[in-house]
This record gives C-alpha cells, structure tokens and sequence, in this order.
C-alpha cells in the first residue's frame, strides 16, 4: 500500500488567515502559558530561598522563554540546554508564517545572547548552537552533554524459542519500519530465515500504525504477518529488561542526522546488536560507530536485505557486548555525561559570584585619614 503524501489542497483566504492567527497566538508551542505561571513562581522561590544558576531544558521552547524572564528580572546566571534543534530543526511546521519564523528567530537570539552557557546533547545541536552564538557576539563554548547510558540490567543465561528481534517506543515522523520489514521477508522468502525461528515485538507503541496504515497490515503485505507483533505501553524498568533479554534491537532514525532517540542510550546499555537505520552521517551512525559491534543501513534500497539477514542470523550467538568498546561505554555513562553538566554550571556561578566581587563598590574613605 504506498504511502506517499496527498497533496495539500489550496488553502481559502480563512484558512490562510486562520493559520496565520493561530502561528503567531502559539509561539513557540502550545506550552507559551507556561511562561508567565514558571516566571512568577520561580521569582516567588528566589526571594526566599538562595538560587544561584537557573537551568532550563527544550523542548518545549516556552520553557527557554520562562528562564529568560527569571535570568532577566533576578540577574541570576542561566544555563540553557537544547536536546533539539529549534528554528533549524528542519522539519515541518504545521503553524507556519513568515512572521511566526520572524519572531521565532529573534525569541531565539535572545535566549542564545542571554544564557550564560548552552548545553547540547548532540555535536549537531552544539554546531549550530556555537554558530549561532557567534552571530549575536557572544562566546562560543557550548558544551555538548550526551543523554547519556544508564546502567546495564544484566542478561539471563542463552534464550530458547525463536530470534527475538526487539523495537522499543513508538513509531513517528520518517522513523519508517518498512525496510526493515522488507528485509526479514527476504530472508524468510529465501529460505535462511524460517518462520518459526524468528519473530519481531514493537514494544511500547501508543497505536499500532505507521503513515496511518497498520503493522499487522504492512507484514502481512509482506507476507510475515505471523512474525509481527505489537505491545502496549511498559514501565522503563520492564523495556530495560526486555531489551536486554532480545537477541537483537531495532533503531529506525531516518532522516533525524542531528538527533540520537534517546530509546540507543539504552540499547546501548543493554550490550546487544542494534540493527539501525540511521542517515549516513548523522549522530546515531556516528555513536553506533564510535562504540562499534552494530549493523549500520545508512539507505532504504534492497542492497541491505543480506547483511540485515546476517545480523539476525548471528543475533542468536552473539555474546552480550561483543565487538563493542568498553571503553567508549564508560565514557558515554549518564554519570559521566552529568559530570560535565555539573562541571560548566560550577563554572558558570564561580564566574558571576567574581563578576559581583568586581562591581561591588569600595567603602568611602575616611577624610581624616592620614595620607
């Protein structure tokens, strides 16, 4: 069943009007009435209590906005992190204008010229956050702070039953199943995969659908319906597990080259093959490839069915963290990543509290004194 997008119908003159309204009453998201409600509780907090840095997370970018305020009217030094993009993330923007993307830009400048440090969890991210650091005059010392990897939950003694091929979360954007599917249904057409050897759990899905049209209906398209299925919501705790029990993970980031889903940090964790489709140079290839003993699909064509086959193949007998580094594991641990958060935030109120002692003025001189 092909999948391509309709195209958009001409807009009426309300439409156009409408759309035009609402990008401008929704700016930056359908979170802006947090701004007004963070900002006074948080300045009701710091009459009270000692607050020496202020630090914010995005998305969603009202929360920026929220800290600008604070940072603004208190003079306390702000951190800013950006797990995304925001005006260059380069998707579409259903609410979108000229002037929502003339505002949008400048509410970006000013938490970028503000902010007394950034905080990136991706190279991407810190490039362009540098870049645009550098545009308004202020320095460019972002610090790029992964997400992180969490301890690992241990696996059990070798699995009976067939290959279990796990993909943990939801399904959304271009994070698109289908190559996948297309290549487990070779190996099952060509006979080295057989049927009652393999099977593949989305696990976590809110819905059971890509673009609209189901798993179930895409395998059995596929002819595979039998080896497809999807679970509902799980604890952390419990995908943790899971994912450490499967035989091999599955990672679809298609089209995201500067974001990593945050789902790989615990892949990673669990010490077992993933099998991505990530973009060739984007950030999820180039941590698999740092860590290493992964099977990278950098396209969408039919040339990656065997190697894709061979991973599953292989999943079974491959020891947990095989061909993996331990040391980049280490470095890549959410303790490690936090450390130089804390690290840059010790910085940043070190330098204000000097700041303050250089401004603070001189006591008068006493006219009496004796020169």
């Amino acid at each position: 069943m092909p999948l391509e997008a309709t195209q958009p119908l001409e807009e009426s003159l309300f439409d156009r009007w409408r759309r035009w309204v609402l990008s401008i009453l929704l700016l930056p998201d359908e979170f802006q009435g947090f701004v007004p409600l963070a900002t006074s509780r948080s300045l009701k907090v710091i009459r009270v209590e000692r607050v020496d840095v202020v630090y914010s997370t995005a998305p969603p970018f009202s929360t920026h906005l929220a800290a600008w305020c604070v940072s603004h009217i208190s003079g306390i030094p702000w951190v800013a992190e950006f797990r995304d993009p925001w005006t260059d993330a380069g998707g579409e923007v259903a609410l979108h204008s000229r002037a929502r993307d003339w505002i949008e830009r400048r509410m970006e400048r000013a938490v970028v010229r503000r902010a007394a440090r950034l905080v990136a969890v991706t190279n991407s991210v810190g490039s362009k956050l540098d870049e645009a650091r550098q545009s308004v005059g202020a320095r460019s010392d972002t610090l790029v702070a992964l997400n992180g990897v969490p301890d690992s939950p241990g696996r059990d003694s070798k699995r009976s039953g067939p290959i279990t091929i796990l993909h943990a979360g939801v399904i959304y954007v271009k994070r698109d199943p289908r190559p996948f599917l297309a290549a487990l249904a070779e190996g099952v057409h060509s006979g080295r995969l057989l049927e009652s050897e393999v099977e593949v759990i989305f696990l976590g899905m809110s819905g059971d659908s890509f673009g609209g049209v189901p798993l179930s209906v895409l395998a059995a398209e596929l002819g595979i319906a039998d080896l497809v299925k999807v679970e509902g919501q799980v604890s952390i705790a419990e995908s943790r597990q899971r994912m450490a029990q499967a035989d091999a993970l599955l990672l679809l980031a298609q089209e995201q080259p500067a974001q990593v889903p945050n789902k790989l940090y615990d892949y990673l964790a669990a010490r077992r093959p993933v099998i991505a489709y990530a973009d060739a140079e984007g950030e999820s290839t180039g941590l698999l490839n740092q860590v290493g003993g992964h099977c990278l699909v950098p396209d969408r064509s039919s040339s990656h069915y065997s190697r894709v086959i061979e991973a599953i193949v292989r999943s079974r007998e491959t020891p947990s963290g095989e061909g993996m580094d331990e040391s980049v594991l280490a470095s890549l641990r959410t303790d490690a990543q936090l450390g130089l958060v804390v690290d840059a935030i010790e910085q940043v109120v070190a330098s204000h509290r000097s700041r303050a002692i250089g401004r603070r003025p001189s006591p008068p001189r006493n006219p009496s004194a004796k020169a």
